[in-house]
């Protein structure tokens, strides 16, 4: 059973945000308390980062993948400069995947916290130096 809690940890040197999710979403209520979290840390941050996720602990439903894609979509678009998911359990990165399809986002799954640092890393190199200011 899920402890409906998500873990995050920010390195501002590297502007990644990591978070260990250990969430069941089964309901459309439960991807807005779901959403919600991530929104306030991300809020409390004060700009857009990039984002390292362990989902082994996540559980989407199969009746609210959709709307959890298109709601992760919204929170992406407006606060995420890229992102990674990593993790080994079989069934979180199956609805993680299946969600991303739906939502016409990149599913980004690695098998570690190290390929998908160095994933994130690739998108940095890809963008090119911040703006100044």
């Amino acid at each position: 059973m899920s402890s409906q809690t998500i873990k995050f940890e920010y390195d501002p040197g590297r502007n990644i945000l990591f978070t260990e999710d250990d969430y069941s979403v089964q309901t459309e209520k439960e991807v807005d308390d779901f959403i919600r979290i991530n929104l306030q840390k991300l809020e409390s941050i004060g700009r857009k980062v990039y984002m390292i996720s362990k989902i082994d602990g996540l559980r989407i439903g199969a009746g609210v993948s959709e709307y959890y894609g298109r709601r992760s979509r919204d929170v992406f678009q407006n606060h995420i400069l890229g992102f990674a998911r990593y993790g080994d359990e079989p069934s979180a990165r199956m609805t993680v995947r299946t969600a991303s399809k739906k939502a016409k986002l990149e599913s980004n799954i690695c098998d570690s916290r190290e390929e998908a640092v160095r994933a994130v890393e690739r998108m940095k190199a890809a963008a090119g130096p911040p703006a100044p200011g």
